[in-house]
């Protein structure tokens, strides 16, 4: 066994989930954190080359606190800069069993990272503790359906292999069908596989099962027939869509049926929501003055994350991935802005705030999921926002607006901002709006989404507030209303794009 091996089974780590307080979380995550650094800089010879070029020697990286010497990495300091084999362990890639993901590209060209076994394993421990968290009282066959979209992505074929993987252990078996982000498909299989099975789940990109929850009753598809649960990966979405989901499609418990993963194709699955870390979002997001101490008054997506598997830092606001993989990454920027929290830093804030929190938990059954797991929060990307004359503008504040219960009558959801420029250049704001299968809106209730998104923009987003003072009514957003799945913005795409 070495040094970053991880020394128990899938059984006993979620065991270890309840039975290990946050001091164990903690010191387990730097220790195999340093020992993953000392390891990369002996084996891995781009890291190597990496640290010698910062004038970093490894054997002084001693303590946490040397460790924040380090410097970061990143795609384009690091990643780009040397050829594949030589950011692998020993500098080569033969002789060793990989499957290959690209990133979506969403910044820049697509970059392809090697997966390891082990990236699948750990995505199927927490797939496996998903499916023990189940509010179902009778326990039967269980349907999956991987609605992730299968190709060079990451989340349809991890996915797949991570249940496979809990289905070779034994104890938790289900049945898999992969439709991809076809709807069609998924539409079929709701009506004529789903139903011979006691519970069904369905994973895919926020956005799409959203439109599948929507259509369901449409496309004959009765939500109450189904112990139904929904397992999201790759898209942030507001406690409000979690909700709006859960109640259009008939969910029993969303604490403990519903299950979002922070991943990526770098590390795979990073970090996962707990029932506890949708309770304490919902607390934090219903409570301004809390949400602002913590996430700065954004959206934030809050999950845990198993020391085992990643160490997560966010020095000045840039979260930072340290983790093993066929690349091992060492303080590693996603691009993302957060912060991370110990599960007592945490709970101290919602004490100070006088948040009821151990009522709520409580009250909705929980206290058998205390998991003293550090928490990571991430905000929306610094590079998903367009800008409007300085003002950044997210996606983020707009979709808030949309999912509210007047919109969504003729609205998806779906959306895409993007800045045009007229005939003298002068910038403007657009939102490009799908309109739901069948929906029509009055000319009313079109001034009154665009009144709602200006409202939210200048309650939410100092920039923009001071965007409107310099442009006035130029700065108003221009709505442009599109037929349901229009190709130009719409289309059946693996993930949507919110930007352009």
């Amino acid at each position: 066994m070495n040094d970053l091996t991880i020394p128990c089974s899938s059984d006993e780590l979620l065991g270890l989930y309840r039975s290990e307080n946050e001091a164990f979380w903690c010191e387990t995550g730097e220790r195999r954190t340093l020992a993953l650094f000392a390891r990369a800089a002996r084996e891995v010879p781009a890291y190597a080359d990496f640290l010698k070029k910062h004038g970093i020697e490894p054997s002084r990286i001693r303590t946490w606190a040397d460790f924040q010497q380090v410097p970061v990495t990143d795609k384009a300091s690091y990643l780009r800069q040397y050829p594949l084999k030589d950011l692998a362990w020993g500098g080569s890639l033969l002789g060793k069993p990989l499957d290959f993901a690209a990133t979506s590209g969403s910044t820049g060209t697509p970059f392809y990272f090697p997966r390891s076994e082990q990236l699948e394993w750990q995505c199927s421990t927490i797939l496996e503790m998903f499916l023990r968290h189940s509010s179902s009282q009778r326990r039967g066959p269980v349907a999956v359906i991987n609605a992730f979209a299968m190709g060079p992505w990451m989340g349809g074929m991890m996915t797949y292999k991570a249940f496979d993987l809990v289905n070779q252990r034994g104890k938790h078996p289900v049945s898999v069908l992969c439709t991809s982000n076809n709807k069609p498909a998924i539409f079929e299989a709701l009506r004529n596989w789903a139903t011979h099975f006691q519970e069904v789940i369905v994973c895919g990109y926020p956005p799409l099962i959203k439109d599948v929850v929507d259509e369901g009753a449409g496309e004959c598809v009765d939500w109450r027939q189904f112990h139904l649960r929904f397992h999201f990966a790759a898209e942030a979405f507001s406690e409000d869509f979690r909700q709006y989901v859960a109640r259009t499609a008939c969910l029993k418990n969303p604490w403990l049926d519903t299950l979002s993963i922070y991943g990526s194709a770098d590390l795979g699955a990073m970090a996962f929501e707990t029932p506890w870390a949708i309770l304490m979002r919902e607390l934090i997001t219903a409570d301004a003055s809390l949400s602002e101490s913590l996430f700065a008054g954004k959206t934030a997506t809050l999950a845990q994350f198993n020391p085992f598997f990643v160490q997560f830092e966010a020095p000045g606001g840039t979260v930072l991935v340290s983790g093993n993989n066929t690349i091992p990454l060492i303080r590693y920027s996603l691009g993302d802005v957060g912060g991370v929290l110990r599960f007592s830093e945490l709970t101290r804030a919602l004490d100070q705030q006088g948040t009821t929190w151990k009522e709520r938990v409580q009250r909705a059954g929980l206290e058998s999921y205390r998991y003293e797991l550090p928490f990571v929060y991430v905000h929306e990307r610094s590079d998903f926002a367009v800008s409007l004359c300085g003002a950044k503008i997210f996606p983020e504040t707009v979709r808030k607006v949309l999912i509210q219960e007047s919109f969504q009558r003729f609205c998806t959801g779906k959306f895409t901002l993007l800045v045009s420029h007229d005939e003298k250049q002068n910038p403007h704001l657009e939102v490009h709006v799908e309109r739901k299968r069948d929906g029509t809106a009055a000319e009313k209730e079109e001034l009154d989404l665009q009144e709602a998104i200006v409202a939210a923009l200048l309650r939410e987003n100092a920039e923009y507030r001071s965007a409107c003072e310099q442009m006035r009514e130029k700065a108003l957003p221009k709505l442009v209303f599109w037929r349901f799945e229009h190709p130009l913005h719409f289309g059946p795409h693996a993930k949507h794009k919110w930007i352009k």
